[in-house]
């Protein structure tokens, strides 16, 4: 090689060499620095520390006070030519009740980061690890490979209040009297953040964590999140990852890319299983890409939000892995699936109870393998797909879906079909509001409708199971009975009687405003207490025609006993009445009374004919009445 090429070639390894002190991060231990100076110090001036001269590439650096009422250290501009050190760690604290305090000048940059000593442990800043420290970042950049305030027990606290840039792969705040307070400026955590018993207030600015899948941002063991207004973007949230963690929203914007876990961490291989979280929203926007599941895993834990007013968004809300609570007082909530009580052992609930909307763009399910609750007392409640109460069963007997469906005012509209007990337990119970179903409603074999209020409208009603109805009114083409139908009011629509329907929940009328048609193995059940029609005995009033056939059951209540020439008008319709009971299931008479069922062009009559037994003397009546009692006791037992 020519002698010319050889000193290039040294040349250039030089240069390499030089690039690589001065223009890259030092990242091994160098000198321990101590902090001397009074009362209020510059960071530039080498007077204050010890070894003296301001710290270089590679130091560790002390901020403690052990002496001083309070002692500020100003990390100022960096001389001319001095260039910004890269350090290997960062400690503020102090001894007994004092405190250290290092304040950020603006246009200045700060960076604790690399590795430092014979093990390469990770570079950090430690603020009140046992006693008091506090930074304050008025401007300019600061970064760290980790951020720790309060770590062994101390006070650490960090104010961002004048702007600036933070970068940190690890923030930890893990005392309760340390705190994070970003008033403006960017935050950027490069993994994760832990939040432990502590305080992170964020009143304005960006708050951001890395958009990767091992990124996660934790509230627990009683720790707290507060926002008033600026934005946080989160990969993953978990609010109560173990014991208790509170989110508070009152302004600003939360967006989650993936899942949000209230009570409950959405990572499921994670070594905690989750206890308690509190997510409160009085305000703001927060949007969750993927998962809101609120309620954990555990029985002793539980998952509660609280939307009182703001905009909240979901791809799907779980409410209830274990134990979930959701309370709606307004604000306006969207979804794309909503599941009450999914997991097996759940007991869980959502509670519409102001003037809030809730939006679900796709299916609900209330009760899936545990027990869900919907108590709706206001707001409105959309489903664009289909509502189910109570979906699965199980073979263990002890797991079965359970949904109930509590209705007491405001509106509720599924725009698919609704099914209640398909396989599981269903129960609707609506005392007001508005029902309005624009499909099919099913009620499974499982499945209850109880209706003391309001009004109900669908496109048509299956029943399988059971439905009590003495509200204001049914609305529908027509109900097909295949259950038990019992009834006081009106059903604007046909009936089709393949079961039980009586009159009625007890005594009363019932009002079907179409054509009622009873097949063969339909039973309609008439019970009499006395003689004035629907208010001592069942009536059923038919605008249209009606088509009979099956079974006549007629039931006597408490001690009435109808005399001889007594008369009932059980049935009456406007249209025409054709076809006959094949069945008369009646009371049967001690003497020689007999029922006589009479079908007109238009109505069914129970008449009471016969000679009948004198009415005994006084004195007989002792004797009598263990005979009245035991006949008593023969009629049928009261099946509404």
């Amino acid at each position: 090689m020519k002698i010319g090429t050889i000193k290039g070639v040294l040349g250039m390894c030089a240069l390499a060499v030089f690039l690589n002190a001065f223009l890259m991060p030092v990242h091994v231990w160098a000198v321990d620095k101590y902090w001397t100076g009074d009362v209020v110090g510059n960071w530039s001036d080498g007077s204050n520390w010890s070894p003296s001269g301001q710290p270089d590439g590679g130091d560790r650096v002390y901020l403690i006070n052990s002496g001083q009422d309070y002692n500020w250290a100003y990390y100022d501009l960096i001389p001319s030519g001095f260039g910004t050190p890269v350090l290997s760690s960062l400690e503020i604290d102090s001894t007994g009740s004092v405190e250290m305090t290092l304040i950020q000048n603006p246009s200045t940059s700060l960076r604790v980061l690399g590795v430092y000593g014979p093990g390469n442990l990770p570079s950090y800043t430690s603020i009140g690890n046992y006693g008091y420290g506090l930074f304050i970042q008025d401007g300019g950049s600061f970064s760290t490979e980790e951020l720790k305030l309060g770590f062994l027990g101390g006070t650490g606290s960090f104010i961002q209040r004048n702007g600036g840039t933070l970068w940190s792969k690890y923030l930890g705040i893990y005392s309760i009297t340390s705190s994070f307070w970003q008033e403006q400026g960017v935050v950027t955590i490069g993994e994760n953040t832990n939040i432990s018993r502590g305080t992170y207030t964020l009143d304005n600015g960006t708050l951001r964590s890395s958009q990767t899948i091992t990124t996660r941002t934790e509230i627990y063991d009683n720790a707290s999140f507060v926002q008033n207004g600026g934005t946080h973007y989160a990969y993953e949230l978990n609010i109560g990852r173990s014991e208790n963690g509170s989110y508070s929203l009152s302004n600003g914007t939360l967006s989650v890319q993936t899942n949000l876990g209230v009570g409950y961490p959405m990572s499921f291989n994670s070594e905690f299983e989750g206890y308690s979280g509190t997510f409160t929203q009085t305000g703001g926007t927060v949007t969750v890409g993927g998962v809101l599941s609120v309620g954990s895993r555990r029985p002793e834990g539980t998952g509660t939000y609280n939307l009182n007013s703001g905009i909240l968004s979901a791809g799907s809300e779980y409410i209830g892995i274990g134990t979930g609570i959701f309370n709606q007082r307004g604000g306006i909530n969207t979804t794309d699936y909503l599941d009450i009580s999914w997991g097996r052992s759940s007991s869980s609930s959502y509670n519409l109870i102001g003037h809030g909307k809730l939006f679900v763009e796709i299916d609900e399910t209330i009760g899936s393998y545990g027990k869900g609750t919907f108590n709706q007392t206001d707001g409105l409640h959309v489903v664009s797909g289909n509502l189910t109460l109570g979906l699965h069963t199980h073979p263990n007997p002890d797991i079965r879906g359970d949904g109930t469906y509590n209705l007491g005012n405001g509106e509720l509209t599924v725009k698919g079909n609704e099914t209640i007990g398909p396989s599981g337990s269903g129960t609707f119970n609506q005392s007001g509001g508005i029902h309005t179903v624009d499909g099919i409603i099913t009620i499974g074999s499982s499945g209850i409708y109880n209706m003391t209020g309001g009004s109900l409208t669908a496109k048509e009603i299956i029943n399988n199971g059971t439905i009590r109805y003495s509200g204001d009114e049914i609305i529908t083409s027509h109900i097909s009975n295949h259950g038990e139908f019992y009834g006081k009011g009106t059903v604007s629509g046909s009936v089709i009687n393949a079961g039980i329907l009586g009159p009625g929940t007890s005594i009363g009328t019932l009002t079907v405003d179409g054509i009622y048609a009873q097949d063969i193995l339909g039973l309609l059940l008439i019970e009499l207490a006395g003689y004035a029609q629907g208010t001592e005995y069942d009536f059923l009033n038919i605008t249209g025609g009606a088509k009979l056939a099956g079974e006549l059951d007629v039931d006597l209540l408490g001690l009435f006993d109808p005399v001889t020439g007594s008369s009932f008008n059980i049935l009456h319709a406007a249209g025409t009445l054709s076809g006959n009971f094949s069945i008369h299931d009646l009371p049967l008479f001690s003497d020689g009374r007999y029922w006589n069922v009479e079908y007109g062009s238009h109505d069914v009559f129970l008449n009471v004919e016969g000679a009948q037994a004198p009415v005994p003397e006084p004195a007989t009546m002792l004797l009598l009445g263990s005979g009245l009692l035991g006949l008593v006791g023969l009629r049928r037992k009261f099946k509404k």
